[in-house]
């Protein structure tokens, strides 16, 4: 059977990586080359996609693992510029493997069509009247769609409210359409355009205007898991998330950079199966009103009766597999492949489950060792590459970011050899002090032999860390390079810098900060090699004000 748990699969060189996915996925040598070899965008097809082109932009793209979606074993492409998000999710996803994974469902492939009346003397009258007509409504919305209708039953329902605003009232009239494997947006803003003269004969008002509305509220995805206790940390770890949550809960500026969060999972996947990400998070928050009243988190989070993490989500997603850059995007077409979806409902209920994944990941962090410490290893990745670090030195210099007081003095042989080291010292002087005296003193009590003996071994564990820090020495070692004329000319050509203005700005910098400016070679980017002894002249007096 076919599985996503990979051990050491981030370690794969990229080559690697893909075909690993290409195997689990079945994808064929064109497809994957749709993702891993640039221009899988061709100029052609750049060029219909949107209005006045003029090249095209790139993302990287990563797969996140572990997942197992009601029963089955996902791997889900992701494509996203953040550090972190990738790897985030795959360790929230395998964290909820012991527990099943994530338990998904769907409430339809449905949308709302909206039509707007104005100067309606009698609305509420007027509201009647469209029920009335239903049937004449719903046939009309369907004759300009007879492939949907024969596919999905297109328009199915109306309803109608009246809405107070600055302007005086209006009539609000929904179609309610299930638009299938497609988004829908231009099928229901095409009924709605249909119908707009038939409600101008029934209201007698004028209809302005007619189009779909993001908040898809009977378009909802849903997703659950169960999270043991053990299996994240404990249950100091289960409070701690439950207190993030009832924070975003209550307060909204938390919600907002909670609600990212979930996004951050969401919106990778959206973006990889040529998806609309905007209308869907246009949806996701305009929901949080809609449902609760108020701006709050998007995920519901509690504690079961055995003290595990429990978490839910339901969310509007208005995602699909047909039309748009879903069709027209080769790399899109890989990626619902990895996915091995075949309807809209599968790829909505992932998505889902994505999102409640990624929430749990930050929410951990938080409640443990804080989001920064994760997410600025990864982010070491970026400022190496952009220091111009490429290949194994790119690796090595990322390491070298990341290390710990730990790794960076300390080699496991030695640390071995201090132990033995240790044990023999430490117990030499126990034993030694024991026996004796035991001869000296032979009337002493037993136990205060003992105490006195524990008293020596402790001394010896002091000698043994005297000795091993005399005979294992750091291991660290420093490279050093002359920086040539050369060298100075390209940072500065990098980093956009204006020699002569920063020049002019070091005249009145602190002569401490210049000092360790030059202890750290950073004064000479700016005055070269041949002026780094020269100081700049002192800021001249003047009245402060």
């Amino acid at each position: 059977m076919k599985t996503n748990q990979y051990s050491g699969f981030h370690k794969l060189t990229m080559e690697q990586r893909a075909q690993e996915v290409a195997e689990f996925a079945g994808l064929t040598p064109e497809e994957l080359e749709h993702i891993t070899k640039p221009g899988a965008l061709s100029d052609n097809v750049a060029d219909k996609c949107i209005e006045n082109v003029i090249g095209t932009y790139q993302l990287p793209m990563g797969v996140a693992m572990n997942f197992v979606i009601d029963g089955q074993e996902r791997l889900i492409p992701m494509v996203v510029e953040e550090a972190s998000i990738v790897a985030a999710t795959s360790n929230a996803a395998k964290m909820a493997r012991p527990s099943g994974g994530f338990y998904t469902s769907y409430t339809g492939n449905i949308m709302i069509a909206q039509v707007q009346v104005v100067g309606v003397s009698n609305p509420h009258f007027a509201c009647h009247s469209i029920l009335h007509h239903k049937e004449e409504i719903l046939e009309t919305a369907n004759a300009k769609d007879p492939v949907l209708v024969k596919i999905t039953g297109g328009a199915k329902d109306v309803e109608v409210r009246v809405i107070d605003t600055l302007i005086g009232p209006m009539v609000i009239v929904h179609l309610i359409v299930d638009t299938g494997d497609a988004m829908g947006a231009n099928a229901v803003n095409t009924m709605a355009e249909a119908v707009a003269p038939l409600i101008e004969q029934i209201t007698h008002g004028t209809v302005k205007l007619r189009i779909l509305s993001n908040l898809a509220a009977y378009r909802l995805a849903r997703a659950t898991a169960t999270f043991y206790k053990d299996a994240i940390g404990g249950e100091s770890v289960v409070d701690g998330i439950i207190a993030a949550y009832a924070f975003a809960e209550a307060d909204p500026f938390r919600a907002a950079t909670s609600n990212k969060g979930i996004m951050n999972g969401m919106d990778p996947v959206v973006v990889a199966t040529g998806n609309d990400w905007r209308g869907m998070e246009a949806a996701a928050h305009s929901y949080m009103y809609y449902k609760y009243g108020k701006y709050t988190s998007m995920t519901r989070w509690e504690k079961d009766s055995d003290g595990n993490l429990t978490g839910a989500i339901e969310i509007p997603m208005m995602v699909g597999l047909v039309g748009g850059a879903t069709k027209i995007h080769p790399a899109a077409q890989a990626a619902i492949k990895i996915l091995g979806v075949k309807t809209a409902e599968e790829l909505a209920r992932i998505i889902a489950a994505v999102g409640l994944a990624q929430n749990f990941a930050a929410m951990r962090a938080l409640a443990t060792d804080g989001i920064q410490k994760g997410h600025m290893k990864l982010h070491a990745r970026n400022i190496a590459t952009v220091a111009g670090a490429t290949g194994d030195m790119l690796d090595k210099v990322v390491a070298r970011m990341v290390a710990d007081i730990w790794g960076d003095t300390v080699d496991l042989h030695d640390l071995g050899k201090g132990i033995i080291i240790g044990i023999i010292i430490s117990l030499s002087c126990y034993l030694g002090a024991n026996k004796m005296i035991a001869m000296q003193a032979p009337d002493m009590a037993e136990k205060l032999v003992s105490a006195y003996s524990l008293l020596f071994g402790i001394g010896g564990c002091v000698i043994s860390a005297i000795v091993s820090a005399n005979l294992f020495k750091p291991k660290r070692t420093l490279n050093e390079e002359q920086f040539s004329e050369q060298d100075r000319d390209r940072v500065l050509k990098e980093l956009n810098i204006d020699v002569k203005k920063e020049k002019e700005e070091l005249k009145y910098a602190d002569p401490k900060v210049l000092q360790e400016m030059k202890d750290l070679k950073l004064y000479e980017l700016f005055y070269g090699p041949e002026r780094t002894e020269q100081t700049p002249s002192s800021p001249p007096k003047g009245d402060e004000t």
